[in-house]
């Protein structure tokens, strides 16, 4: 009985690694590049970097008082908060055009700025403008295709090699805000 037991035993292990066996040459054989396989990806190609008010206009923030006195200097403060975005059609994903510029979509930015005018003529005032300005990230992406093909050699064996078309492209844009932009204008009232 105890030989039949063992006989049994060895009989399942055989057949386990004669299966398992099988199996690996099979997948071995399922996983080898073929000419015609293929496969696609999304790239950043390249990256380019301008600077725009985004269609922000001027915005009056400060109107001073009139000089009492020749030679005064007039000064205002001012803090703005703003939004890092980054909008576009995305072929790679949103956290690798993120990578790529270095900020995050909904960032948060906050300056505060002083300025001081020239010396005032006597009942000259200042009016103080600022306007939003942006670091734009162009973002170049491109859909890749890569195929395995085959030549030939000098002595008629193949070689196989990859060949990469761009099947498709696309554009993102991210704006990291910088320090607003001031202008002042010198005013009178008029009489």
């Amino acid at each position: 009985m105890k030989k039949r037991c063992i006989l049994f035993v060895f009989a399942i292990l055989f057949c386990l690694i004669i299966c398992n066996y099988s199996y690996a040459t099979t997948e071995r054989a399922n996983n080898r590049v073929q000419p015609g396989d293929a496969g696609t990806r999304w790239v950043i190609k390249s990256q380019s970097v301008s600077y725009t008010n985004n269609g922000y206009g001027w915005e009056l923030v400060y109107v001073g008082q009139p000089a009492t006195q020749s030679g005064e200097v007039d000064s205002f403060s001012y803090t703005q908060e703003s939004n890092a975005s980054i909008t576009g059609t995305f072929g790679v994903t949103l956290h690798d055009i993120e990578l790529s510029v270095g900020f995050t979509a909904g960032q948060s930015y906050s300056f505060t700025v002083t300025k001081a005018s020239r010396a005032l003529n006597i009942g000259e005032f200042i009016r103080a403008y600022v306007r939003r300005y942006y670091q734009k990230y162009t973002i170049y992406q491109e859909l890749i295709k890569t195929e395995v093909k085959y030549r030939l050699d000098e002595n008629g064996n193949p070689i196989l090699y990859l060949e990469e078309t761009v099947i498709d492209t696309a554009y993102a844009y991210a704006y990291k805000p910088l320090m607003p932009q001031i202008t002042l204008s010198y005013c009178y009232y008029a009489k």
